[in-house]
């Protein structure tokens, strides 16, 4: 982060996301995107553009790679995984226009439980890497409404673009209880 020599005493405020603030003189920065007293670049980028602020504002610190759950069905996934240079697109994609995903494992499980009750067993869970995504992805609100026990303002990933076999961290499965709802995750094996 570049900050203006005179805006220095206010480097304190840097705790946010931890930049190694170097002072130089900003008169002429602001065809360079910077503001009144800052401006960040990229020395050496890898993947897509992306907001950091997004994902400050979730609670994601700036470097630690955030995950999103993504629910395929085992026979979805074994076509996916026999077809090692095709990309993953489900039929949402085509369908919505994006790929539904989840911010977390409880939003998930609430998914799962009110649309996915009746999908074949077992069902899978896509952990992705959002800095390993190359399609756009974006946190917007559930439409019409979020599932039961998923607040109204928990944002949901959607990804405009197929996925990359890269972001796939690992494969989870989900845990059902004898009243076939659905109520954890584990590795599976």
């Amino acid at each position: 982060m570049h900050i203006d020599t005179t805006f220095l005493p206010l480097a304190p405020a840097k705790v946010l996301v931890n930049p190694e603030p170097i002072p130089c003189d900003l008169r002429h920065y602001a065809p360079f995107g910077g503001s009144f007293h800052c401006a960040t670049l990229d020395v050496r980028r890898r993947g897509t553009l992306q907001s950091y602020v997004d994902r400050l504002l979730r609670g994601v610190p700036v470097g630690k790679c955030s995950m999103i759950y993504h629910v395929v069905t085992s026979a979805e996934w074994a076509g996916w995984d026999a077809r090692p240079d095709a990309p993953y697109a489900p039929a949402s994609l085509a369908e919505d226009g994006f790929v539904h995903c989840s911010p977390d494992e409880k939003t998930t499980l609430a998914v799962v439980n009110a649309y996915l009750r009746s999908a074949p067993r077992p069902l899978l869970v896509l952990l992705l890497a959002e800095e390993r995504l190359t399609s756009r992805l974006a946190f917007e609100s559930a439409a019409p409404t979020p599932p039961p026990g998923v607040d109204e303002d928990v944002l949901f990933p959607h990804l405009y673009g197929p996925v990359d076999r890269e972001a796939v961290d690992r494969t989870l499965e989900v845990v059902w209880d004898e009243d076939g709802r659905a109520t954890g995750l584990k590795n599976r094996s």
